[in-house]
């Protein structure tokens, strides 16, 4: 099984590879590869949002652990209605622990942010808690805080345009950059296509071949006219000169 994993690994790495390559080394790949950050860019900035608080109500809470999440669940039972307030412990800057014998003085949550929650088998809303007060049994105040909220007490605005902004310019850079190399490099190709000499077609008109005529000789023999047209006779052995 281990030796499987380490081949899935190793192509599914060897896959991005090539993937990554394709995105460097074609027209196209660095063209989509920079419009995929300038649109992730513009997707993360339209995240931002309104920020808001509100108090949740006074009156007797029914409280429900879930360990597995690490959450409380806080049900007002004299609100008659099915929201639930989620003390998530990892959001609180201490550890959150309800005492059965303490009254809570104040509870804030996040009015913006709404999920719905299944507790016990019963379904309803629920707002995440930023800020919970109790006081104990020897009247002494103990507050609970996020980060979030100690940073931004009272409503604000979440922009994600603040990183947004620079992957939306890189984006755009990018893509300038892809598309402005492949105008430079289409001139240069039509430029050097014009600048090639035409090549010359070279004559391919036969030669006529050239003839001997005949001429006297000293012996009386004389040269054979020779031409394409000019059979070729068989070997008939030497052939005796005349004496002087």
């Amino acid at each position: 099984m281990s030796m499987r994993r380490m081949a899935f690994g190793a192509q599914g790495g060897y896959s991005l590879a090539r993937l990554l390559m394709l995105f460097i080394n074609t027209y196209s790949g660095r063209i989509t590869g920079s419009s995929l950050v300038l649109i992730a860019g513009i997707i993360y900035g339209l995240q931002s949002h309104a920020v808001s608080y509100d108090h949740a109500p006074a009156g007797t809470y029914h409280i429900v652990l879930d360990a597995e999440e690490g959450r409380y669940y806080l049900h007002c039972e004299d609100c008659h209605n099915t929201i639930y307030y989620i003390a998530q412990t990892g959001d609180f800057k201490q550890f959150v622990q309800f005492d059965s014998s303490a009254r809570l003085e104040d509870m804030i949550y996040r009015s913006d942010a709404l999920e719905n929650v299944n507790v016990d088998g019963h379904t309803g809303e629920g707002y995440k808690l930023t800020y919970i007060a109790q006081v104990n049994a020897s009247g002494q105040k103990i507050v609970y805080e996020t980060q979030e909220h100690q940073d931004h007490p009272d409503n604000y605005f979440d922009s994600h345009w603040i990183l947004g902004l620079p992957i939306v310019a890189l984006g755009g850079a990018l893509l300038a950059f892809s598309i402005w190399i492949l105008i430079s490099d289409k001139r240069k190709f039509s430029v050097k296509r014009a600048a090639q000499p035409v090549e010359r077609v070279p004559d391919l008109t036969p030669t006529p071949l050239v003839t001997m005529s005949s001429a006297p000789h000293a012996y009386g023999n004389s040269y054979q006219e020779f031409s394409a047209s000019t059979d070729m006779r068989p070997y008939q052995g030497p052939r005796n000169l005349p004496e002087q």
